[in-house]
C-alpha cells in the first residue's frame, strides 16, 4: 500500500478491515478493491481508495456519522458537484455513457451550466463532438441553455462550429433565440457563421428578431448579419419581428418589436 494508503491504517483497523484488505485499497484499484468484502468495509475500502478521507468520515450507515458520500456521476451531475465527478471517474464511471435523450455527461453538464464538472469532464477526455438524439453537440447546448462560461469552456477544445442539428440549427441559431447575448458575441469571435440557414431558411438574426431578443439583435448586426435573408416562406428579419410585434400583447413589448424593425431596417441598403 502506498504512502496515502498507509496514512489510514489505523482509522481501518478500527472498523475491522485487516491487513490483505488494506493491502488491497490502492487509488488505481477503486472500481475491484471491495470484491469480496462486506458491505461496510467496502465502502470504507472505496473511500481509501477514492482518497477522500476515511478517517476523516464514517462510512455509510453508521448512526450519528458523518459521511462522505460516494456519488455516480450521474448524482454528481445532478448536484453540479466538481469534485464529486473527479472521484466517480477515477472510480471508473463511463465518459460518454448517454441517457435516454442521447446525451453524455459533457452535454448534460453544459446544458445545465454546471461548467465546473464540464471542465473535470473535459480535463478527463470527454468528447467535445458528441452529439444527441436530436443532432445537438455539447456546443449547441451550452449556446442553448446560456451558459457562456460552459461555451468558453468548450471553444477551447476546437469544436466543429459548423456542425449543425438536425434542424439545421447551430450553436448561433439557438443562442440567438434563447436571447444569450453573451453566448452568441463568443461564438462569433470565434468564427461561427453569422447568416447560417436552417432548413426551413431560419438564420440567427431570424430567430433573435422574432424571439424580441434586442441585444442579440444588435451583436448579430454588428457583426455584419445579412438582413434581406428570406426563410421558406419568405419572411425577413425585419417581417418576423414586426409579425410578432403585431401579435404581442402590452405596449412594452410591442415597443420592443419597433425597436429591433428599426435596428435592422438601419442596415439595410
Amino acid at each position: 500500500m502506498d504512502s496515502e494508503g498507509a496514512s489510514f491504517t489505523p482509522c481501518l483497523q478500527g472498523f475491522g478491515i485487516g491487513a490483505p484488505e488494506r493491502a488491497a485499497c490502492v487509488p488505481t484499484r477503486a472500481p475491484v478493491c471491495s470484491e469480496g468484502m462486506s458491505a461496510l468495509k467496502a465502502v470504507v475500502c472505496a473511500t481509501l481508495c477514492l482518497g477522500l478521507g476515511a478517517c476523516e468520515s464514517a462510512p455509510r450507515g453508521v448512526p450519528g456519522a458523518t459521511e462522505t458520500p460516494f456519488l455516480t456521476i450521474d448524482e454528481a451531475l445532478s448536484q453540479c458537484n466538481g469534485p464529486a465527478m473527479q472521484a466517480a471517474i477515477d472510480a471508473g464511471g463511463a465518459l460518454e455513457a448517454p441517457d435516454d435523450a442521447g446525451r453524455t455527461p459533457l452535454s448534460r453538464a453544459v446544458s445545465r451550466g454546471c461548467h465546473e464538472v464540464a471542465l473535470v469532464l473535459v480535463s478527463a477526455g470527454a468528447q467535445v463532438h458528441a452529439v444527441d438524439a436530436a443532432g445537438r453537440t455539447p456546443l449547441m447546448l451550452a449556446a442553448d441553455a446560456g451558459s457562456a462560461s460552459c461555451v468558453e469552456l468548450l471553444l477551447t477544445q476546437n469544436p466543429d462550429l459548423l456542425a449543425t442539428s438536425h434542424e439545421g440549427f447551430d450553436g448561433t441559431h439557438l443562442a440567438a433565440a434563447g436571447g444569450h447575448a453573451e453566448c452568441l458575441r463568443l461564438l462569433l469571435a470565434s468564427g461561427a457563421d453569422t447568416d447560417r440557414s436552417s432548413r426551413t431558411g431560419r438564420t440567427a438574426l431570424m430567430q433573435a428578431a422574432e424571439a424580441g431578443h434586442v441585444g442579440c439583435v444588435v451583436v448579430l448586426l454588428d457583426a455584419g448579419a445579412d438582413t434581406g435573408y428570406e426563410d421558406i416562406e419568405g419572411h425577413t428579419a425585419a417581417g418576423l419581428a414586426h409579425r410578432a410585434g403585431e401579435a404581442s400583447l402590452g405596449q412594452g413589448v410591442s415597443e420592443r418589436y419597433a425597436r429591433i424593425v428599426e435596428l435592422i431596417q438601419s442596415k439595410q441598403p
